[in-house]
């Protein structure tokens, strides 16, 4: 499905996920809902970052490299318990996420602003 989208719809599609798995478990949901090829095996941050959304990308490579480095634990499939321990064992998110929380409102408008007066990149070929 995102083989038909360009570079700027991919990336809008991985802010939604980004900012809604985030927003309700953090970026270990976000991971466990397999969301992490498309928001860190993928040009997202630096394209973010040129939208102005600068803290994101930032907080997003980091958020890259902790992933990195737990990837075996946070890519296998887990029961809701197991789920649940990841949190607990892996903490390294904790201050990415707090620090997400405190931008992710001004920082969805700057990405609102660029998606408004960049709207033809946006469109889909029918």
């Amino acid at each position: 499905m995102i083989d038909i989208f360009d570079n700027s719809q991919v990336t809008l599609l991985a802010y939604n996920f980004l900012y809604g798995q985030v927003s309700n478990g953090g970026f270990i949901q976000l991971i466990q809902n397999g969301y992490a090829e498309s928001v860190f095996n993928s040009p997202f941050a630096e394209i973010i970052k040129t939208w102005g959304a600068i803290k994101t990308g930032e907080i997003v490579e980091k958020a890259n490299v902790i992933y990195n480095e737990h990837k075996d634990e946070l890519d296998k499939e887990t029961s809701l318990e197991e789920f649940s321990e990841l949190y607990s064992q892996i903490t390294d998110f904790e201050p990415l996420e707090d620090e997400y929380f405190k931008i992710m409102d001004d920082e969805t408008e700057i990405i609102k602003k660029y998606v408004e007066e960049n709207t033809n990149e946006f469109k889909i070929d029918e």
